[in-house]
């Protein structure tokens, strides 16, 4: 089976514009016209595309996706046009970047300072989501870089080039008073301790874990959160100790007016900066993933 690409443009511009009237004027074309080569469509998809209500139409489930297919194409097909006129510069769209939930605020913004000032005229979108969705959109070139805490599974990494960029020890913080209480006999304080962490899907959660088993601890756990940057404005409430990374420690510890209890010594996370494998690679990317590999070793060491 193939794709009829006119019946797709049809498809494409009454799911833009929301109606056939509407897309029968832009495309200067008669409305039945546009009602047959969508049903086209749908018999070759096996699948209806609209859920139609006299003159009212909505996408379907299945009509969703294929939109966000055929905005693509059709994208592609404009920037393959300039391309082959020689009246575009293929690095001068927005670099669109994904990060996972996981990943912490501060690092994504460390790993992205290099390139806003080596590409001053950039601009930027970012994407946030569950790091499965954000790889697949990767390998579909929706996107030109995720930022993740885990390294992409082997399937995933056929068609994408993945970088280490850095990594970082973790030490566990409090406000003032719990702090105090903690600092004491540590580890073995966080036995019954209440501690803020990071959602069981995550890396950083599974080394925790084995980090706390090793040390013959159980802490009481009140908050989990896929976005750890949720859980800091809780320990400045005193709620639970929470851990952060060592590289951002000092700037979380003062906005947040938390101090450290301890280091959490053989816990480290990992990040990796994930881009599709290209002839030439994006500058903002190389300069993302170069600076990032000089900065994090730096101040690891």
């Amino acid at each position: 089976m193939s794709i009829n690409f006119n019946h797709l443009h049809y498809f494409w511009s009454v799911a833009r514009l929301g109606s056939v009237t509407a897309a029968a004027k832009e495309l200067h074309v008669a409305q039945p016209s546009i009602s047959v080569q969508i049903k086209h469509l749908e018999q070759s998809l096996g699948t209806p595309l609209f859920h139609r209500a006299g003159r009212r139409l909505t996408l379907t489930e299945n009509g969703q996706i294929v939109l966000r297919y055929a905005d693509e194409i059709f994208r592609l097909g404009d920037d393959l046009l300039a391309a082959a006129s020689g009246n575009s510069d293929p690095f001068a769209a927005p670099l669109v970047i994904g990060t996972s939930d996981a990943m912490p605020k501060m690092i994504v913004r460390a790993l992205l300072q290099p390139a806003l000032v080596a590409h001053p005229g950039l601009s930027y979108i970012f994407r946030e989501w569950r790091v499965d969705h954000l790889l697949a959109e990767l390998t579909m070139r929706r996107m030109d870089l995720v930022l993740t805490d885990s390294p992409p599974t082997p399937a995933v990494g056929r068609n994408t080039i993945t970088y280490n960029v850095g990594s970082s020890g973790i030490v566990l913080c409090a406000a003032p008073a719990l702090a105090r209480k903690l600092k004491a006999g540590f580890p073995a304080s966080l036995n019954d301790a209440p501690i803020l962490l990071p959602a069981d899907n995550t890396s950083l959660r599974e080394s925790l874990n084995a980090w706390f088993q090793a040390n013959k601890v159980r802490p009481r756990v009140i908050i989990e959160a896929d976005d750890r940057s949720m859980l800091h404005p809780f320990a400045s409430n005193a709620v639970g100790a929470v851990p952060v990374a060592e590289v951002t420690v000092d700037e979380v510890a003062q906005q947040f007016s938390l101090e450290r209890v301890g280091v959490m010594r053989g816990v480290k996370e990992f990040y990796y900066a994930v881009a599709v494998e290209r002839d030439r690679q994006h500058p903002a990317v190389e300069t993302i993933c170069s600076e990032a590999r000089k900065s994090f070793q730096a101040t690891v060491a």
